[in-house]
């Protein structure tokens, strides 16, 4: 957190991605400013057509690690919460506010590793939550149907760093059907950048 605001990644239900700095963030405001790095004047965010604001420890993050979906132990009153948005997205994470009345909800992250610290997530945003054991459940049933975890460069132990993949690539028809992609770097991509 810097000392007069938090780095912030306020994703929008159009999938646009605003980052910078917040300073007024409220759960019971309409809007909230954001100061973008280029130094402009802040920017007014309503939060009408927000899905979620991810409060981040950088901005720059290296886009091969992905957060772990999958639940450890935690001390504290929140409970486990599994949820699926409507842009396909899913987040598992702890909550102890998920059940209030109001238009969101604060969710800290399951991967202790994360570069989000806590997301305040819109409810509009979600299509689908489980708590408890259902939420453990609905992670176990997602990461079996995922490929190898694509965060190497990141894991204990790993001593080679692989540079950050560049295209997408389906890896066979049955995670088409399954909705999971690996990114991996192709070799043509590779050698121009090499050579260039």
């Amino acid at each position: 957190m810097n000392e007069l605001g938090r780095l912030v990644a306020v994703r929008c239900l159009d999938k646009a991605i605003i980052k910078g700095l917040t300073f007024d963030f409220r759960p019971n405001r309409d809007f909230f400013h954001v100061e973008e790095q280029s130094g402009a004047a802040p920017v007014r965010v309503p939060i009408e057509n927000l899905k979620a604001i991810f409060f981040i420890k950088t901005l720059g993050r290296d886009p091969s690690c992905v957060d772990k979906r999958s639940f450890g132990q935690r001390a504290g009153p929140e409970k486990k919460v599994w949820i699926e948005f409507i842009d396909g997205e899913k987040m598992a994470g702890w909550s102890s506010s998920f059940s209030s009345p109001r238009a969101g909800f604060f969710v800290f992250p399951a991967d202790p590793s994360s570069n989000t610290e806590m997301a305040y997530v819109f409810r509009r945003a979600i299509a689908q939550m489980e708590e408890g054991e259902r939420a453990e459940q609905a992670a176990r049933e997602f990461n079996s149907c995922q490929p190898e975890p694509l965060r190497s460069a990141r894991e204990p132990g790993s001593s080679k760093r692989e540079p950050p993949p560049s295209a997408w690539e389906l890896k066979s028809a049955k995670d088409f059907a399954l909705g999971a992609y690996r990114m991996v770097l192709k070799k043509s991509k590779r050698s121009r950048r090499n050579t260039g």
